[in-house]
């Protein structure tokens, strides 16, 4: 049966008449021959003999296979009992369609192992998954699924995989001889052991490559999880159908390569993951989210500077703000209103620090700016794909945010013409995915010559790539026309970059373009105000506004943030699954009013002075992990199944210590956590000198509370100081003993006025009151005083103030009461 001589005039009849073209393969059970039918067409020929056949219904196979799809499977067209002329054996024939220019799996793995990449083995599980319900689903298994029985061919135009631009491929699956129904298996090895096999083979040639990426070896990992439940015998635990097997893989891509839908679980307790970045779930982050009295400005259609203390909540608010993070929550709308810019969170830790931690000087940037600047595009345009690809898998793609193939097509032309994509081999066409794969390739090369110092490609992005970037975007996607896209650089802070990366990169943040704009987070004073070489300076009232999140705060109503506090607390009892609310737990508070004339009595007893959800929010400058601090020592003694109110002189107890706590926290901070205790011990000592003095005054005084100062004449305040004065300020507000609130006017000469508030948090360890009825005046000439020597000034300013008996409630030239 190998050569032609087997045949007639090269002929044979099976059903219809075909010619022998030629030999190509011998199995355990039959022959197979490339023919041409009377069309000449070419066809694939199988003769089994017929010992190896049912017998009984020799067209069983034949008829089994004709339910099964192609081009998954080969098509069956002609079935025919054939007898060998010169021997008199009997074959059965099963003529098909001839796959043409293909090769084995097996060959196709050993042959271009290069070309093996994560899209190659999650399209080859997506083609064997859906082969696999489609056998399902008509009770067969194939029961030969070796990989010589599984070929691998390009995609032809009119298969759903097929890409005009792109060189996909398409798994053919042959050889149904041994295919029965799922009953009558008996073989040791099953279709899925078979697959298991398969993805062990391509896991180990993806191992064995040197020029693996992050990602790549995660999803190994990820692979190396799923193979046993392929061959698991328990049916609870094991895979047992293709469409487990495609949400385990897609699962798995997603988690590795973008950080998609993560498995989530509820809290254990209500305070665990102070920080956002300890969040790694961007639906427990949306659970957990409160809406602070600033988020508005944030979300505006301007470019944004966020500022304030550290644990404000900047980054949990940019990533609220992240497309993707509502995109993920396919069972719910995105809130487009509320969001108002598409947003697309990076973040400077995660994607930065590390990798430009050497460039320190203007020199070691001069030898890598070209690559920092390339890198720094890199990893936005790739979150931007994770945007696209997160809204590319709901069903409301093309409906809402009108993203559909043409469109996805587009983008990914604008990558290939950009970035070098990688020879690797896909079996779907997505082309979201190929970009993805692009950008993964080019940032592991950047990622090798940062750290080795290597000379850059000539082919590297250039400065004005991300604005060139959403101008495609746009116009290949108008719904980001109206939802601008805003980037989301998160921290961009000198302690995270140095001085000379931040001007290299501040070009593209304050880039002026209609398509795009940045929403950048940082400390105070964390940003570099200049760059090109000092020749350009920010126009602040053209690039960006700046929002500062603790003077936010600190100038909201009392009511603003005792609903946010209280949101805050119940999403995360809720999330932790307690049945107390904060109300039940927490209970109301007293006034500020009450709680400056209690503290200022010394008749009165302070043990139960400090209580209430009204309290622990005016306990807040902005600095909202601190807010949770205070939450989780006040509920230290709560359980989840409680619902009684904790006691007022044990949240008093609570809230004092934790004050105490962070105080002395000061004294830790390099290099001048020795001054910031000063300064922190002096005005809290202060405020509560003025709060008992002003309450014992002859002739039955009120209790004035003054925890703020300002200084009258803003520039010029400054331009009195010495440098170590300067260092000293910068760092009294990086490290938030005070914050910062918006210049004022001053009473007299209608210049602005430098504001400044103690940190609240500080005042309960003093017994000082929490509200503000009066602050500290002073001149400019008296800035650096009060720098250098805290408690000299504020005793000078508080013997003053008593010779002057000025009154206790002031009007400035705002009409703010103060």
């Amino acid at each position: 049966m190998t050569s032609l001589d087997a045949f007639e005039e090269h002929t044979f009849e099976a059903g219809h008449k075909y010619t022998a073209v030629e030999f190509v393969a011998r199995g355990e059970t039959g022959f197979v021959w490339r023919v041409k039918d009377r069309y000449g067409r070419e066809r694939a020929a199988k003769f089994t003999p017929i010992e190896f056949t049912d017998e009984a219904d020799p067209r069983r196979e034949f008829d089994l296979r004709q339910a099964l799809p192609s081009p998954l499977f080969t098509r069956a067209e002609d079935f025919d009992m054939w007898t060998h002329s010169a021997t008199g054996k009997r074959f059965q024939v099963i003529v098909e369609e001839w796959v043409a220019d293909a090769s084995t799996l097996e060959d196709f793995v050993r042959f271009h192992p290069d070309r093996i990449d994560i899209n190659t083995v999650v399209g080859l599980v997506r083609h064997l998954s859906s082969a696999l319900d489609a056998l399902a689903a008509n009770g067969l298994a194939h029961d030969d699924l070796h990989w010589r029985n599984i070929l691998v061919r390009d995609s032809l135009p009119g298969e759903v995989n097929y890409s005009p631009t792109a060189n996909t491929l398409q798994l053919v699956i042959v050889d149904t001889g041994s295919l029965k129904l799922i009953q009558d298996t008996h073989k040791p090895w099953t279709d899925y052991n078979h697959l298991a096999h398969h993805l062990a083979h391509m896991h180990n040639v993806m191992h064995a490559r040197r020029d693996l990426t992050a990602s790549d070896r995660e999803f190994l990992g990820e692979l190396r999880d799923i193979m046993p439940m392929l061959i698991e015998e328990d049916a609870d635990r094991g895979i047992r159908t293709g469409k487990e097997l495609r949400n385990h893989i897609d699962e798995a891509y997603e988690r590795v390569r973008f950080g998609g839908p993560r498995r989530t679980r509820a809290l254990t307790n209500p305070f665990e993951f102070i920080s956002a970045e300890q969040i790694s779930s961007d639906s427990l982050l949306l659970d957990l989210f409160a809406t602070t009295s600033w988020l508005e400005q944030v979300t505006s259609g301007d470019p944004v500077l966020l500022t304030g203390p550290r644990g404000c909540g900047k980054s949990m608010v940019l990533r609220w703000m992240s497309l993707r993070a509502h995109a993920e929550q396919r069972d719910k709308e995105v809130p487009l209103t509320s969001l108002n810019v598409a947003g697309i969170y990076v973040s400077c830790t995660a994607d930065f620090q590390n990798r430009f931690a050497e460039i320190q000087t203007e020199a070691d940037l001069e030898a890598t700016r070209h690559e920092v600047i390339h890198y720094f595009n890199l990893i936005h345009a790739r979150e931007l794909v994770a945007t696209l690809m997160a809204i590319a898998a709901r069903d409301d793609a093309e409906t809402v945010f009108g993203l559909g193939d043409s469109a996805a097509a587009s983008i990914a032309a604008f990558f290939a013409a950009h970035i070098l994509e990688p020879d690797g081999a896909s079996f779907e066409n997505l082309p979201l995915r190929s970009a993805a794969s692009s950008l993964e390739r080019a940032i592991f090369e950047s990622q090798k010559r940062l750290h080795t110092h290597a000379a850059p490609e000539k082919t590297l992005t250039s400065i004005s790539f991300l604005g060139d970037l959403t101008s495609a975007l746009v116009r290949a996607v108008p719904f980001f026309d109206k939802h601008r896209i805003a980037f989301l650089l998160d921290d961009f802070s000198l302690h995270r970059l140095s001085e000379h990366v931040q001007r290299a990169l501040i070009p593209i943040v304050w880039e002026r373009r209609s398509s795009h704009m940045f929403k950048v987070s940082s400390e105070k004073h964390g940003i570099v105000d200049d760059y090109q070489g000092g020749e350009l300076t920010i126009d602040l009232t053209r690039e960006r506004i700046e929002v500062d999140a603790g003077s936010e705060f600190v100038s909201a109503t009392p009511e603003r943030n005792l609903e946010f506090a209280t949101q805050l607390l119940a999403n995360r009892l809720k999330a932790a699954e307690w049945s107390g609310t904060p109300e039940q737990l927490i209970g109301g508070s007293p006034s500020m009013k009450a709680i400056a004339e209690k503290l200022a009595d010394p008749t009165q007893s302070n043990d139960r002075t400090y209580y209430g959800l009204g309290t622990i929010a005016n306990l807040c400058s902005g600095d909202v992990a601190t807010l949770l601090y205070v939450f989780r020592h006040v509920l230290a003694g709560s359980t989840s199944t409680s619902k009684d109110q904790v006691p007022t002189n044990k949240q008093h107890t609570a809230i004092i210590g934790v004050s105490r706590e962070m105080l002395q926290s000061l004294m830790h901070h390099r290099p001048l956590g020795k001054q910031l205790h000063t300064h922190s011990e002096a005005f809290g000592q202060f405020a509560r000198r003025m709060l008992v003095d002003t309450a014992t005054q002859s002739g039955g005084g009120k209790p004035v509370q003054i925890p703020r100062i300002e200084i009258d004449g803003d520039s010029a305040a400054l331009q009195t100081l010495t440098t170590e004065q300067q260092r000293l300020r910068k760092e009294l507000l990086r490290r938030a003993v005070y914050i910062s609130i918006q210049p004022g006017r001053s009473r007299h000469n209608m210049v602005t006025t430098t504001r400044w508030h103690l940190r609240r948090i500080f005042l309960p360890a003093f017994l000082a009151g929490l509200g503000k009825d009066e602050a500290v005046k002073a001149t400019a000439s008296e800035f650096g005083e009060f720098l250098d020597g805290p408690q000299e000034f504020l005793d000078g300013w508080r013997k003053r103030r008593r010779t002057h008996e000025e009154p206790a409630a002031q009007l400035d030239l705002w009409g703010e009461q103060e």
